[in-house]
C-alpha cells in the first residue's frame, strides 16, 4: 500500500524512562507510601532541577544530563538516618525493560560528598509493583537542612524530531508535609522559543507543563507549596537539536546566499519537518502557523528560481497538502486557491520528472481524498 507522504522519512525512538525525585525509605510491609501519609519528619524543602538537552547526531537519540539540588529539613526533635533512594525506571519501564534501560551512571552527593549507591527492587506507590532503586544512606540532624544532589543522563522519547523529555515529581509526595518551592530549568543548545519548544495541545506526545518561561538558552517552570501527585509531573517537548540546526543553518544560508534556490528549498524542508508530525498533519500551535507561512515563502523562493528542479516543486506541495487535507478539507472548510496552487505544483512536478514515484503517490493520494 501506498504511505501517505511517502517522502516523510521518520524513525520511532525507543520510549525510555522518566525520572524522578528521590523518596524517603519504603514502608513496612503491608502499607505504602501515598500523599498524605507522614512516615518521616523530614520536609523536601526546595527542590531545583536542570535538564540541559545536549547536541545530537541525525538518527541519534538526544539525550539530557539531568542535576536535581534537594533542601532537605529534619522538622523533628529526634535525628533520622536512613537509605533514601532514587528510582532507576519509572511506569511502564517494568513491563519493556529493553525499551526503558535504566539510569546507568547516577551520581549522589550529600552536602557536596559523593556517596555510593546500591541497586535495590522494590515497591512503587503500590505494593505489587516492583522497580530498581539507587539505594543511598543519609542523616538528618533535628532543625539542621541537608542538600542531596542527584545527577544522571536521561533520554528523550518520540517521533523525530518531536521528543518529550520528563521528570517526576510525585515521589517527592512521601516526606513531610509539602515541597516547599520546585524549579524546573531545561536548557537548549541554543535559543529557546516557541518554534523549537511544543505547547501544541494535540501532539499525541505528552503536552508540555503549562507557563514556561523563556530567557536566552532557558526555559523555567517554578512552583510552590506543592503537594505533587501523578498529574503535577512534568513534560517537556522539544524539536531535536539536529533538526533545529538545520532550520538555523539554512535562515542563516538563505541571508547570506539570497538567490541560492537549493538552501530556499533546503529551508521549506527543514521548517516543514519540524511543524510536521509522522502522520501528516501540522503543528496546531500559533508558531507553527507562522512558521508554516515562512516554509511556504521559502518554497515559493526555491520553485521561482529553480522552475525546473522537479523535486522542489514536489516538496513544495507536498507541504501545501499537509495543510490543505488536515486543516482545511477536514476541517469542512474550502481553500480554491490554495488546492489550485498545490495541483500546479505537483502537475509541474511530474511534468518535468514523470518517474518521481513520491510525486505520483501523493497524487493518487489526492485523487483518492
Amino acid at each position: 500500500a501506498r504511505a501517505l507522504f511517502p517522502a516523510l522519512a521518520f524513525s520511532l525512538l525507543a520510549p525510555l524512562p522518566a525520572r524522578a525525585d528521590i523518596a524517603p525509605p519504603q514502608a513496612p510491609p503491608g502499607a505504602g507510601i501515598a500523599p498524605g501519609e507522614e512516615l518521616t519528619q523530614v520536609r523536601m524543602v526546595s527542590e531545583r532541577v536542570m535538564l540541559t538537552i545536549l547536541p545530537n547526531r541525525e538518527g541519534e537519540m538526544p539525550k539530557a544530563r539531568t542535576e536535581a539540588v534537594f533542601q532537605m529539613r529534619n522538622l523533628g526533635a529526634v535525628e533520622e538516618k536512613m537509605d533514601a533512594r532514587f528510582p532507576l525506571v519509572f511506569g511502564e519501564s517494568v513491563y519493556y525493560s529493553e525499551m526503558f534501560p535504566e539510569i546507568s551512571d547516577i551520581q549522589v552527593k550529600v552536602d557536596g560528598k559523593v556517596v555510593a549507591t546500591r541497586r535495590q527492587m522494590g515497591g512503587y506507590l503500590d505494593s505489587e509493583t516492583k522497580i530498581p532503586w539507587a539505594v543511598f544512606p543519609v542523616m538528618f540532624p533535628p532543625g539542621q537542612d541537608v542538600n542531596i544532589t542527584v545527577a544522571y543522563t536521561t533520554l528523550g522519547f518520540g517521533y523525530e524530531p518531536h521528543i518529550v523529555f520528563r521528570y517526576i515529581l510525585e515521589t517527592g509526595a512521601g516526606w513531610k508535609d509539602n515541597i516547599g518551592s520546585a524549579e524546573i530549568v531545561v536548557v537548549l543548545p541554543y535559543a529557546a522559543s516557541l518554534e523549537n519548544v511544543v505547547l501544541d495541545e494535540y501532539s499525541g506526545y505528552g503536552q508540555t507543563t503549562r507557563n514556561p518561561q523563556f530567557s536566552g538558552n532557558e526555559i523555567r517552570w517554578r512552583f510552590e507549596n506543592l503537594e505533587p501527585t501523578w498529574e503535577d509531573n512534568f513534560a517537556v517537548l522539544v524539536i531535536q537539536p539536529s533538526a533545529w540546526q538545520k532550520v538555523l543553518r539554512e535562515r542563516e544560508n538563505t541571508a547570506k546566499t539570497p538567490n541560492d534556490g537549493e538552501a530556499w528549498g533546503r529551508l521549506g524542508k527543514a521548517i516543514k519537518d519540524v511543524i510536521r508530525y509522522p502522520k501528516g498533519y501540522l503543528r496546531a500551535d500559533d508558531a507553527s502557523r507562522q512558521m508554516y507561512l515562512e516554509a511556504v515563502a521559502a518554497y515559493e523562493k526555491s520553485v521561482t528560481l529553480l522552475p525546473k528542479d522537479a523535486l522542489w516543486h514536489y516538496g513544495f506541495a507536498d507541504l501545501l497538502w499537509s495543510h490543505y487535507v488536515f486543516d482545511v478539507h477536514w476541517a469542512g472548510r474550502q481553500d480554491v486557491a490554495g488546492l489550485l496552487r498545490l495541483s500546479q505544483e505537483l502537475n509541474t512536478s511530474l511534468t518535468l520528472d514523470p518517474k518521481n514515484q513520491n510525486a505520483r503517490d501523493l497524487a493518487d493520494t489526492i485523487s483518492y481524498t
